[in-house]
């Protein structure tokens, strides 16, 4: 079976043949039959120009080599790949985190749903995708499976909703059929210690985020523009604002990132593979994955200027 990613869109080969691919680029073996991987990272050419101008200070980096890259496989082929090189550490909620730091009309919902996110994930996710759906769909029967699957997709909504993305884009994603599971059909759902949410108020909220936030950089989203024009983008030209936003949230994301590398690089830690805004990270010995989580948590937080909580790995 093909795996799928969050959003629903295939990966395009199955789990055997990802595999194969990334052992085919395993340029060396030590003695205790680990294998390596050479990854050079670059930022995509836009980030480059929105550096060079001053817009930004950071960005996501991507495999130059991106067939080489483990990040690239299904999270539990990444496990396998990488379990004997590190572990993951990786922000929480890092774009809905730096969405409520940057974006004033965003921040009260976006914070209450962070308050509560798991549990709305989770009865949002019943309501939308319930067991025997996945079941059907992904031809699954193991319980833990499917509540990860769960969550993984309705945590693919939440992204897909701080980036503009809309909600019936992400229901033919997920193969609901069309006039089923209808947002009218909800209502508000009661989270936490009595509090109320509501997923057509979140949604509204989040559809003004990106242009206040263009509207406050005119500069940058001229840039953005001018380029787009120059590479024939007609698509991303629909909506630049959209685009402006990523950036933004990803320069949140590049500082994060930043400041692990430079405290593994203090301590002595070695970092292995970039994540976004996470990084595979092999720790010394003495140093355990709770104490590490909290100290990155610790320094991720001075450098953003935010509140920022790394999780300790799974």
């Amino acid at each position: 079976m093909t795996p799928k990613h969050k959003d629903g869109r295939s990966y395009g080969q199955t789990r055997r043949e990802m595999m194969r691919r990334l052992l085919s680029h395993v340029g060396a073996w030590d003695p205790e039959g680990r294998g390596y991987i050479a990854l050079e990272y670059r930022h995509s050419k836009l980030a480059d120009r929105l550096k060079a101008a001053g817009h930004i200070v950071r960005s996501r980096e991507y495999a130059v080599e991106p067939e080489k890259d483990p990040f690239r496989l299904p999270r539990h082929l990444r496990r396998i790949a990488l379990r004997n090189t590190g572990q993951d550490y990786d922000d929480k909620a890092a774009f809905p985190n730096a969405k409520a730091a940057t974006v004033a009309p965003c921040k009260t919902a976006v914070r209450d749903f962070l308050r509560n996110r798991e549990e709305i994930m989770e009865k949002l996710g019943l309501f939308f995708l319930p067991d025997d759906f996945i079941a059907s769909r992904d031809h699954t029967t193991d319980q833990q499976d499917i509540r990860r699957t769960r969550r993984d997709n309705m945590k693919a909504l939440f992204n897909s909703l701080d980036m503009d993305g809309s909600f019936e884009g992400w229901k033919r994603g997920q193969g609901i059929p069309q006039g089923t599971r209808m947002l009218r059909d909800l209502g508000e759902i009661t989270v936490g210690a009595g509090q109320r949410f509501c997923l057509r108020r979140h949604i509204s909220v989040m559809e003004v985020g990106s242009q206040w936030l263009t509207d406050k950089l005119p500069a940058m989203e001229g840039l953005i523009v001018q380029w787009l024009r120059t590479v024939g983008d007609k698509r991303r030209l629909q909506h630049p604002e959209r685009t402006l936003a990523s950036y933004v949230f990803q320069e949140m994301e590049g500082i994060s990132r930043t400041a692990k590398i430079e405290w593994c690089t203090r301590g002595g830690h070695t970092v292995h593979n970039l994540q976004h805004d996470g990084a595979i990270i092999e720790m010394c010995r003495g140093m355990s994955p709770r104490d590490a989580a909290r100290a990155l948590s610790h320094e991720c937080s001075c450098a953003l200027g935010y509140e920022q909580t790394v999780d300790p790995p799974l």
